[in-house]
């Protein structure tokens, strides 16, 4: 969706924006996908390097499924445990080489939120020593 949002342009976009009070609780994720313009490929290109990325299996009906999120869940109703397991690694292998980035997002928001709870046990616990 990004490259199609960038191509409308951020000036028609912040128009939109604007003057649409339904749009205004999607502003921020909007402007974030609009900053991140430089770095977007064209629509097209995105869907080459998604696809890409996406691997195709055999099930054992003989048919072909590209595993992405929509087959993860349509398999998941399966009854066949092999067909299930066979997408279930392809969909998880394609996150094997982001885990020291998932792990270190994980670990900084663990870090982020420790960080508020003693902002707030710190703000309810001044009045105290100031009085």
């Amino acid at each position: 969706m990004a490259p199609e949002l960038i191509s409308v342009g951020s000036s028609r976009i912040g128009t939109f924006l604007d003057e649409s009070a339904e749009l205004s609780r999607f502003r921020f994720s909007i402007e974030e996908t609009l900053r991140s313009a430089p770095y977007t490929l064209s629509g097209d290109a995105e869907m080459v390097l998604a696809a890409s990325l996406r691997p195709d299996v055999a099930l054992a009906t003989g048919s072909s499924l590209r595993v992405d999120d929509h087959a993860l869940a349509l398999v998941a109703k399966s009854t066949n445990r092999a067909d299930r397991k066979l997408v279930y690694d392809a969909y998880w292998s394609g996150f094997t080489p982001l885990e020291g980035v998932l792990g270190e997002t994980l670990n900084a928001c663990k870090r982020m939120s420790s960080m508020r709870a003693l902002a707030a046990l710190r703000r309810r616990s001044m009045p105290h020593f100031l009085s």
